[in-house]
């Protein structure tokens, strides 16, 4: 029954998410993309972490995830996206609330209820995708939705 119902959360949250384009999802006027303000060989470097990390993490060595990600955002804390997928490296390694404490932060800083939303619309769009994903895992997707929709 819990299985359904995941599933039919999720199935609900796809359209919106297809349904949310790049220029309304990153607004120019109330989002900045802090990787922006970097020397492009900086961004590259952030990037190349960023895909480390990822990649330990889907070969199952979540704990290597998790210390290239603290690494990477003691230098870089306003790094949505990375924030987002150390979410999923700390729920892979069985931290739950650790999991569900970085994605909420995150998500606050790409959909702020008010003031300038971080990260780029790929960024933002990959903390939507992970946040909901968690939040159907822990039955509180309903939570993020409304903000979604107003696209904040």
């Amino acid at each position: 029954m819990l299985a359904m119902r995941n599933l039919l959360s999720i199935a609900l949250a796809l359209p919106l998410l297809c349904s949310l384009a790049p220029p309304a999802f990153a607004r120019q006027d109330v989002s900045v993309d802090p990787d922006a303000e970097l020397a492009p060989e900086d961004r590259a470097a952030l990037r190349d972490e960023r895909e480390a990390a990822e990649l330990r993490r889907r070969r199952g060595d979540a704990r290597a995830a998790i210390a290239l990600y603290d690494q990477h955002l003691s230098d870089e804390p306003r790094d949505v996206e990375s924030r987002a997928l150390r979410a999923l490296a700390r729920r892979d390694n069985g931290d739950l609330r650790g999991a569900w404490e970085d994605v909420a932060a995150a998500f606050e800083q790409a959909f702020p209820q008010a003031g300038t939303a971080l990260g780029g619309a790929e960024a933002r769009a990959r903390v939507a995708r992970i946040a909901l994903e968690l939040g159907t895992e822990r039955g509180r997707a309903d939570e993020l939705e409304p903000r979604l929709q107003r696209g904040a």
